[in-house]
């Protein structure tokens, strides 16, 4: 299997999705999985680039092999290094990026359908192992760092599922499958010693759902022209409270948020099209071709046509 390079896989998200010209169109899973076998692995350097705010029904779980990653989960943050896990459940929001820019930062993850372990969801084992999970308050997301309780156990799992999918060895599938048996297996023992009854704060959930909202319009107009009258209007909510919810959860305002989703859609888009600069700026929502060439040489240190010949 080839491994993928992970992409931002919220709901209405496909890449350049607001362009239905374009050949390039990756669907909500994002993952080189199939129908069949719901499983990906992917690969991610972020030394100089990230994981967008991104969210899916696949549950998704993953290991730091070098440098330092700062992974957002919702509001809450972590900076993980060589050797931590993390666990992030079914339609979180979260992020990846480098930690400690400029150095190296590199990170392994699994995407997977819990239907891989429960089945159809009447079955014993959605009930009585998928569901516990799904609706885990604490579990939303989850950080083992190297050295604590179960840390070697699932690091150990983790691995050998990463390395089974990627090389696709006789079986595989069975494997794959027993593996993250016993992933959920310590998850429920985690769940049931830290115990259920940690809530998630409402107030802070409600800003959650609120953003994902703002994020969906956001991935599906950022080629149009965008106010903050119009975010809070898809919203249902006041221009301040959207103010509130980008700064609470992803910490920059959404203008700001927008404009660098803008320009990360620009450079896919400058690596896999033989669109013209102009164009591609146009299409990302860059009325002024000098403005576009500005933004995004401030952002990855080289012009539009430079990123594309650099490749």
């Amino acid at each position: 299997m080839a491994i993928s390079k992970c992409v931002s896989l919220s709901p209405e998200n496909r890449l350049w999705g607001n362009d239905p010209g374009s050949d390039f169109l990756i669907d909500e899973t994002g993952c080189n999985s199939t129908p069949g076998f719901p499983v990906a692995v992917y690969l991610d350097d972020v030394t100089t680039s990230y994981v967008n705010w991104h969210w899916h029904d696949e549950f998704e779980a993953g290991f730091v092999v070098e440098g330092s990653v700062a992974v957002g989960c919702g509001t809450s943050k972590a900076t993980l290094t060589g050797g931590d896990v993390f666990f992030v459940n079914s339609g979180v929001m979260h992020s990846m990026q480098n930690a400690s820019s400029p150095d190296h930062a590199v990170f392994k993850s699994i995407t997977f359908s819990g239907s891989v372990i429960g089945g159809e969801q009447r079955s014993v084992f959605w009930q009585k192992y998928l569901k516990p999970i799904l609706n885990a308050a604490n579990l939303r997301s989850l950080v083992l760092p190297a050295g604590s309780e179960h840390n070697a156990a699932v690091l150990s799992i983790l691995s050998d599922i990463w390395e089974l999918v990627a090389r696709e060895p006789a079986h595989y599938e069975v494997l794959v499958r027993n593996g993250l048996s016993e992933l959920f297996l310590i998850l429920l023992e985690i769940r049931e010693k830290t115990g259920d009854g940690k809530t998630q704060n409402k107030h802070s959930l409600r800003q959650e759902n609120r953003l994902q909202h703002l994020l969906e319009f956001i991935h599906a107009h950022y080629g149009e022209h965008i106010t903050l009258d119009d975010l809070a209007g898809a919203a249902a909510i006041s221009k301040t409270e959207v103010m509130r919810c980008f700064k609470s959860v992803i910490g920059k305002s959404p203008i700001r948020y927008l404009l660098e989703y803008r320009l990360q859609q620009a450079a896919n888009l400058l690596l896999h099209t033989d669109r013209t600069v102009q164009k591609i700026g146009e299409c990302c929502g860059f009325e002024d071709n000098s403005y576009f060439t500005k933004t995004f040489r401030a952002m990855y240190q080289v012009t539009p046509t430079a990123y594309r010949r650099k490749g």
